[in-house]
């Protein structure tokens, strides 16, 4: 990975992430990541962004190998 992106939270916020993330064998950052892309790309379908199916299909593909929470 090239970029970081860096997401302020509440002290509350970082507590319930933890926690979810406990047992998570990839960590906080790949949860997290798995999480905003596939968000990422359902806010693109649900806008119809005429560009959103090419740029979806190359940044997807790489970006969300293996990242699925309990896949492995």
């Amino acid at each position: 990975m090239d970029t970081d992106i860096r997401i302020p939270v509440t002290t509350e916020q970082k507590i319930l992430l933890q926690e979810a993330t406990r047992d998570e064998p990839s960590g906080m950052a790949a949860w997290a990541r798995s999480i905003l892309l596939s968000a990422a790309r359902q806010q693109i379908l649900e806008r119809g962004s005429p560009g959103g199916g090419a740029n979806q299909g190359s940044a997807g593909s790489k970006a969300s190998e293996g990242l699925n929470p309990g896949s492995k």
